[in-house]
Parts: structure tokens; sequence; C-alpha cells
């Protein structure tokens, strides 16, 4: 229609329902065509803004944006239309335009307007990153008094308004120390933009507190996605410090958010268990995790959690690396049992604990024999012959596991010998037999 210079008035009787209003379904062809007519645009920027927001606004005039821009904000304090739609924020960096600011300014600044367009004109400010409204911005996230969620929305769009000195401003935000926040939403966004550049590691988890368990935001967006992904190797043990002084007091039930981030910061040192500094904290963190008789992940999916056990067992070097380590400590029988039960101490293991016993062919000094002796009888079966011999050969060179299994052992070599010589025995009855 455009192409064949259809006039406006026509090609608005085809977008407009003779009762008034657009035809739903053809919202979209009205944003495009409005890009393309000016005359279309003109007759639809005060009653459609919404639906011309969705458009190409890219050929724009400065005019027609602005004019699109107060529609909005007029539909919006005055209830015509609502920004509910998921996504719709997306589109509100098209409205950019050298006189935004001064439009949005009021419905920041004031506190009779419409929550909803006060919402939107932050928003807005936010995706066209307008540190001209650093100020009135810093004013709402600051107002104790002010709503909670306008205040969580305007530390949002500090994070790509504000400049250097915004974060030392966020920090009593961060802390909770500014008025309400029931929903932990201004807690979540000054976190995104004090981490990691203006808080160290450890005053970080010290400000972690249990989230909302029923609203998913900012803060709990937070602490299971930001955070995990964001931790370097210098962070870990910090990280595993929190995680293990968590688990140990944490509930068996609720606090999921907490205990999936604990989850992440296992899988994430596990992935650095090369690193000196981390492989310490984590045998901490296993060992305290175990011991609460829990399983070795509390909050993170079924899924994920299996895609760590799948990719364990393959990865024998790095789970063996963290036994090593976990040997240099002295632990109980429980305690290993533990290790067994999570599936990072195996049968198939046992070869490797008698080689790196004293006396073995790769023995590693500084492990404690309590440890060592534990992982053994943990692992071995005395009644197979084969591990049998292995154990009994290894106690030979090393008088500690000797002590640890004499008993087992004798008892197990007699009922060896009583069995071969029964053995025997038949074996000569059925050739006299035969005879």
């Amino acid at each position: 229609m455009a192409d064949k210079q259809v006039p406006p008035q026509n090609i608005l009787k085809v977008l407009q329902h003779p009762a008034g209003g657009l035809v739903p379904q053809l919202a979209v062809v009205t944003a495009w065509i409005s890009s393309i007519s000016e005359d279309v645009r003109e007759a639809l920027i005060q009653s459609e803004p919404m639906v011309l927001l969705r458009g190409d606004l890219t050929n724009w005039n400065e005019h027609d944006l602005a004019a699109l821009v107060a529609s909005l904000m007029t539909a919006l304090e005055h209830n015509r239309v609502h920004d509910f739609e998921m996504g719709i924020s997306e589109f509100y960096a098209r409205l950019n335009h050298p006189t935004l600011a001064p439009q949005l300014r009021p419905y920041i600044q004031d506190s009779s307007k419409n929550a909803i367009s006060r919402r939107t004109a932050i928003m807005i400010a936010k995706r066209c990153e307008l540190r001209q409204l650093q100020p009135e911005l810093l004013a709402v996230a600051l107002d104790a008094s002010a709503d909670s969620y306008l205040r969580g929305r305007a530390v949002d769009a500090l994070g790509t308004c504000g400049d250097d000195t915004v974060p030392a401003q966020m920090l009593p935000l961060a802390r909770g120390e500014l008025g309400s926040d029931p929903e932990d939403e201004i807690r979540g966004y000054a976190l995104e933009i004090l981490w990691p550049k203006h808080l160290s590691a450890d005053d970080l988890f010290g400000l972690i507190t249990c989230p909302n368990e029923g609203f998913v935001g900012a803060y709990v967006m937070f602490l299971t996605k930001t955070l995990p992904n964001s931790l370097t190797v210098a962070d870990l043990p910090v990280a595993l410090k929190w995680a293990a002084a968590f688990v140990t007091e944490a509930r068996h039930n609720g606090d999921f958010q907490r205990r999936s981030l604990a989850d992440s910061i296992f899988v994430r040192a596990w992935k650095n268990l090369d690193s000196p500094s981390v492989v310490g904290p984590l045998v901490t963190y296993v060992f305290a995790r175990l011991g609460q008789h829990d399983e070795l992940f509390g909050g993170t999916s079924y899924r994920e959690s299996e895609n760590f056990f799948e990719d364990l067992k393959s990865d024998t070097g790095r789970r063996r690396c963290f036994l090593l380590a976990a040997a240099q400590r002295r632990a109980t029988r429980i305690d290993v049992y533990h290790l067994r039960r999570a599936g990072l101490l195996r049968k198939d293991d046992m070869q490797w604990i008698l080689n790196i016993c004293p006396g073995g062919p790769t023995f590693e000094a500084g492990l404690d024999a309590e440890m060592l002796c534990n992982m053994v009888e943990i692992t071995c079966d005395l009644d197979d012959r084969a591990q049998f011999n292995a154990v009994y050969e290894a106690a030979l060179k090393w008088p500690v596991l000797w002590q640890r299994f004499r008993g087992g052992v004798r008892r197990r070599s007699a009922g060896f010998a009583r069995r071969a010589a029964a053995s025997r025995h038949a074996q000569d009855d059925e050739r006299a037999r035969r005879k």
C-alpha cells in the first residue's frame, strides 16, 4: 500500500476496526507502516504509542520521537496503557533523542505521579543510559520513604546512568541500612553495581543474607547467576569458607537459593582444584557438607548435579587430586564413608591408595596414617583373594597398616588355607573316584 501511494486515511481504515481502535492482529503491521509513512505515524502517535514503540524508529526525526515519548508517558500516567508485557523494556532504547532527559525528569522526580509512569521513565533512562538523570535517580534510590520497588528500579538504572561516585553510595543499600526492602530488589541491584570492582570477597560474603523465598528477583539472580559466574580463583577460598559455614548451620529444607550458591561455589572450586589456595578450603567444605549426612548437592537442580557426576566418572585424575589433599587430614571412618557415599572415593581407588602408602611404589609424604588406613578399609574387600593379597603385601611393608588389618588378615588367611585344603581334598577324592 505504501509502494502504491495509497492515501493515509485509506491505510488507517484497513488498520482500524469500525468500532474504534486498531485491529489487534495488525498491531505489528501498524508499527511497520508507521515507520514508513510519516502521515500514518502522525495520525497514530497520540492514540497508539505502545504499538508504535515496536516499530523501526531508526529513521524517525527528533520531533516525532519526542512526540511519541510524550504520548507514551501521558498514556501511562492516565492508565490508558501499561508496561506489563514481558520484554517490553527491550524496545525503550529506541526512544533515545537529544531532549529525552528533560522529558523524563518530571516523572522521576514527582512522587505524586502514577507509579507505572515513573517506573517506565526510570527504565527508559536505564536503556538509553541517560547520565544527565543521575541526580534524580540517586534521589529516588536513597529516599527511605519512597516505594521500595521504584527505589530498586532507580538503583538498577544507576548501573548504566551513574558515574564513579555512585558505588560508594550503594553500600548502605547493599547492607539493608536504608529503608524497607521486602523483596531484596534494592540490595540485589546495589550488589550488581558494587561487585566485583568496589567490593572485596570478604565484604561481599559478609553481606549475604537469606533471600525472600517467595520472590525471584534481582537479589536471587545475583546470588545464583551473577556471583557464581564472576568468582575468580582468588575469591574461591573466601567463598568456600562462607559455604562451609553455611552448610554446617543450614536446615535440610528451605533456603534453596543459598544452598544453590554453595553448590555453584563447590563446582567452580572443583574446576580449579589444581590451585593450591583452593584445594584445602574445598576439602573443608566437602567434609562440612557430607558431615551433615547430606548429599554433595543441596540446592542445584537434579540435571546439573547429574552432569557433575557424569563428568566425574571420567575425571579420575581430578578426583584423586582431591583425595590426596583429603588424605593429609585426620578423618574418622564415618567421614571416609561419606566420601565413598558421595562417589568421591571408589572401590577401584584401593590399589592407588596402597601405592601412595609408606612402602608403596608412589609413596606420598605428609599423608595422615589413620586417614589412609580408613580409606583402605572402606575400599577393600578382604574376601576377594586378589584384594586380600594386595593389602597383605602392602601391610608387610607398612606396620601401621598391618596393625589395622592383622586380625582380619589372620582370619581370612586361615579361611583361605582351609578352603584351599578342602579344594585339594576334593580334587584328591575326585581323582580316586575316577581311578
